[in-house]
């Protein structure tokens, strides 16, 4: 075999290692609510809440939510990056790592808010709306 028949040999095989590698990456997933929030949706009108507690929930919800939604932003951006660095014909393995890294990071930090999110709404029943807790929530 010639050089330039192996060069080619080696760009096709990267190439195809590469588009297996990313082909996930592409693909359109629907967003999905962290892990670390109960697996479905809360009922609220199950919980019986106080108007003060609906309204400290609103507010606990569009706080959450701001910081939800810049997170997913950042984790979509490095997503791209990764893309990008893999499409180079000289991708940096070692850049590609760090920057999964970074977004493993991210998305770690979304699962984190949202935990505590619900720790906090938790935090704010009483015992009997603990206690209708497992009722209200709709597990998907």
């Amino acid at each position: 075999m010639t050089n330039k028949h192996m060069s080619r040999l080696a760009l096709s095989a990267l190439f195809v290692l590469g588009a297996a590698y990313t082909s996930p990456v592409f693909a359109q997933t629907q967003p999905q609510q962290p892990a670390a929030a109960p697996a479905g949706a809360i009922d609220f009108t199950k919980l019986n809440l106080t108007p003060d507690q609906t309204k400290k929930l609103n507010l606990m919800r569009l706080e959450f939510n701001k910081k939800a939604i810049k997170l997913k932003a950042d984790i979509q951006l490095k997503q791209i990056e990764i893309q990008k660095e893999l499409m180079k014909p000289a991708a940096n393995p070692s850049l590609v790592r760090k920057l999964m890294q970074d977004k493993l990071a991210l998305e770690s930090q979304l699962q984190k808010a949202s935990l505590e999110n619900f720790l906090a709404f938790k935090k704010m029943l009483t015992a009997e709306q603990l206690a209708l807790l497992p009722q209200a929530i709709t597990i998907k």
